[in-house]
């Protein structure tokens, strides 16, 4: 599933689908690009997350401790979650930052600044500067929430 085709209309990214299966793809892609973001410079910790995320072999001891260093300060654990406001806005950044990339068509994006580690924290909430027929200079910022959603977050957590 790509973001860049949810829905383009006017130069707008819009959600369209109402499948499951795309909804489903949809947290799959947030989740899996949080963790990504979070683990980066950690190869073997994003791959063992990503093992029991796909259903494989549960974590080591090790493994849950290295995991929860990385994931507890933006998503929690089972035993102490983040609040609703925390994880809204964590969801509503990476979901922004994945539809900035697939909005701009190729070679037009000059930058786009990466989701916060903690999304409440003060500050900017993103920016993406792309090309126009000028130059560069045109600037988006993201400052949105998204509706909280009945289902649980599908991100394995350590305990």
């Amino acid at each position: 599933m790509s973001f860049a085709n949810f829905g383009r209309a006017s130069g707008t990214v819009q959600w369209q689908s109402s499948s499951l299966s795309d909804r489903v793809q949809a947290v799959s892609a947030v989740a899996e690009q949080l963790a990504r973001l979070r683990m980066l410079g950690a190869p073997n910790t994003f791959a063992a997350w990503q093992r029991v995320r796909l259903g494989g072999s549960s974590y080591t001891p090790q493994e849950s401790a290295v995991v929860g260093d990385f994931l507890r300060p933006s998503v929690g654990t089972r035993a102490k979650p983040v609040t609703a406001d925390h994880l809204q806005g964590l969801v509503a950044e990476h979901l922004w930052y994945l539809l900035e990339l697939g909005r701009v068509p190729v070679g037009e994006l000059r930058y786009l600044s990466e989701p916060k580690f903690h999304a409440t924290a003060p500050g900017g909430d993103g920016i993406a500067v792309t090309a126009t027929r000028h130059g560069s200079g045109c600037g988006r910022s993201r400052k949105r929430r998204v509706i909280p959603s009945a289902r649980p977050w599908p991100m394995p957590m350590p305990s």
